[in-house]
């Protein structure tokens, strides 16, 4: 956590912009991305607070300069321990200008965010999580994150549940619903794709048996 003397040092009388980044300024403050100790110069923070407080995303008052710095400051506070949680919430992760720089983390629109019981997310980075089918480590990357929660518009609280390989099987899986579900004989292209979507799920039996078909298929023609 920063030091909470500061908070005292910031009343009424020095609550301007430029004197808050001139004392808080170089407050240690360690970037979970990297993990690194870094200053708060280092990092979009002020500037990313400062936005959330005049778009009104706060419940507190930020209607004098007073009030807003106190937001600013609490919410500082409250994402400064984000490195030193061994499971900190998604809506904590945040990053230093460098990581953002070698796009190690993405500065989040929080305006396109759906909102939520939580968030809004101040920035994304990636996450490695485990799919709920095969239990295999993956990567949510800070990129698709974006995408999800910006372009999508799903809400924050949805979280991928599966890895590369098990999407793939499920639209796999779905297509061979498709397929399987016409009643008229399948057509080449058909049994082809047959063949290839049972090759993805590993289904050798299926394999075999759509080869065959295909293949008879080509003799009567």
């Amino acid at each position: 956590m920063l030091n909470q003397q500061l908070f005292i040092k910031l009343n009424s009388e020095d609550m301007s912009q430029l004197k808050v980044r001139k004392r808080l300024g170089k407050t240690p403050i360690t970037c979970p991305c990297c993990k690194e100790v870094k200053t708060l110069d280092d990092t979009p923070l002020i500037t990313i607070f400062q936005k959330q407080a005049k778009a009104g995303v706060y419940r507190e008052k930020t209607d004098t300069v007073e009030a807003l710095n106190k937001v600013i400051l609490s919410s500082i506070d409250y994402y400064a321990g984000a490195a030193d949680e061994e499971q900190f919430h998604q809506y904590k992760l945040w990053a230093c200008n460098q990581c953002v720089k070698d796009e190690k983390a993405i500065i989040a629109n929080f305006s396109k965010q759906q909102p939520s019981y939580g968030g809004p997310y101040i920035m994304y980075l990636d996450l490695m999580l485990n799919c709920k089918y095969c239990d295999t480590s993956f990567c949510f990357s800070a990129r698709e994150q974006q995408y999800w929660y910006e372009e999508l518009q799903l809400t924050i609280d949805a979280k991928a549940t599966r890895c590369e390989e098990c999407r793939k099987k499920k639209v796999v899986q779905q297509r061979l619903m498709v397929l399987l579900g016409k009643e008229a004989d399948f057509t080449e292209q058909e049994l082809e794709e047959l063949i290839e979507c049972y090759e993805m799920i590993g289904s050798k039996e299926k394999v075999q048996e759509y080869r065959g078909r295909l293949k008879n298929r080509r003799r009567v023609k």
